[in-house]
């Protein structure tokens, strides 16, 4: 099979890191694998990870605002090789761009290849309802759409939708290296400087933006502060736009000495080396690539839920909660009785190995791009193409 993936660049983020894994497991097994970046990227964020067996191609523009701009020309200046392609699989705002654009001109030229899929990255995040709209509307017409969680606006929007493909595909990822013990401690002394007298550190790994809700997690920390006291300490690995209204936040709460944001990582297992407890973000019982990284190496999560509505479930493999000050009893119930932290460390390391591994994720996007070149086939009454 033929397949391109398409991104704005291969920077860090749980988006660039499924496309790298999920590619290289492609190329692995046989299929001629492409990824189509907007715009070039320091090597070092993710790109060096990626396969050589993957071919790199870059619309190449200046800017990703350029970008934009020389799509059209690209198009149709690649229109060959695109339709000779089986699966163009998009992701994030410029690939559902590049979407709508590449259903535009198979439409033009009256061609059924490629088929095109996309997987909708920000569900359940706590997006403006206007924002969602545009998501929505760019997304109409796709060949097939996957989820990476079930949320009710998009189970709404499958409905109305029927003459489209919808999965719900969690995410899944190649175990990572850990890190030796003594890049972590230097990463915890020397990057982020936590005092080497810290009770505790809890942990977490983003990018800040205000759809991944910091500031909530931020403020469950400064209620385990208020209960566990100054010895206990906060790593907020990331960088974006919300960095400065939580440095901000965090000396309204006076909590600046026990927070630390050390900004981007690139290696995120030498900073969950220095976490005792991992607070994620979970959309339902669905949880995002940084949380998956912690638990192979380890770390035991608890997180924030953004659907409001959700109530955890015995058999969630990540507990959960919408409220902060619920996070955080959680938080010191578990740092106060290490047997139990680390036998949810044990526990959440076997599920994500076991569940949530590349070829589990590779196995249900294969079906997914099969039932989706079936539809298209038995719609068109040709001879499959695969």
């Amino acid at each position: 099979m033929k397949i391109a993936h398409v991104i704005p660049a291969l920077t860090k983020g749980g988006a660039e890191r499924m496309v790298v894994d999920l590619a290289n497991a492609a190329a692995e097994t046989g299929d001629e694998v492409f990824v189509i970046a907007a715009v070039a990227a320091p090597p070092d964020l993710i790109a060096d990870r990626l396969s050589p067996n993957v071919d790199l191609v870059f619309v190449g523009g200046r800017s990703l605002r350029h970008s934009y701009l020389r799509l059209p020309y690209w198009l149709y200046r690649n229109r060959s090789w695109l339709f000779e392609l089986d699966v163009v699989h998009c992701h994030l705002t410029f690939g559902s761009l590049f979407a709508r654009a590449l259903q535009q001109m198979r439409s033009l030229f009256g061609r059924r290849r490629p088929a095109i899929v996309e997987t909708y990255h920000a569900v359940g995040m706590a997006i403006p309802a206007r924002a969602r709209a545009a998501h929505a509307l760019l997304l109409s017409g796709r060949d097939a759409v996957a989820f990476m969680a079930e949320d009710p606006y998009w189970i709404g929007y499958a409905k109305r939708h029927s003459n489209m493909i919808f999965r719900t595909i969690p995410n899944g990822i190649a175990p990572p290296e850990p890190a030796p013990a003594s890049a972590s401690e230097a990463y915890r002394k020397n990057v982020a400087r936590i005092p080497p007298n810290a009770r505790a550190v809890i942990g977490t790994v983003s990018r800040l933006v205000p759809a991944r809700r910091p500031d909530l997690l931020l403020e469950s920390f400064a209620h385990v502060a208020h209960a566990m006291g100054p010895d206990v300490h906060m790593l907020i690995a990331g960088e974006g736009p919300e960095s400065f209204m939580l440095n901000r936040m965090a000396q309204q709460r006076r909590i600046q000495a026990q927070v630390h944001m050390p900004g981007l990582v690139l290696r995120p297992a030498e900073a969950m080396g220095c976490m005792d407890l991992f607070v994620t973000v979970n959309v339902g019982s669905i949880t995002g690539i940084a949380a998956l990284e912690a638990a192979n190496l380890g770390v035991p999560i608890i997180a924030l839920q953004l659907q409001q509505d959700y109530r955890s479930a015995a058999d969630d493999w990540i507990w959960s909660s919408a409220k902060p000050d619920e996070v955080a009893r959680k938080a010191v119930e578990l740092l106060n009785d290490s047997a139990a932290l680390g036998a949810l460390a044990t526990t959440q390391h076997t599920i994500a190995r076991d569940r949530f591994s590349v070829d589990a994720m590779k196995r249900e996007y294969n079906e997914f791009y099969g039932a989706t070149l079936d539809r298209r086939d038995r719609r068109e009454g040709d001879v499959p193409c695969r």
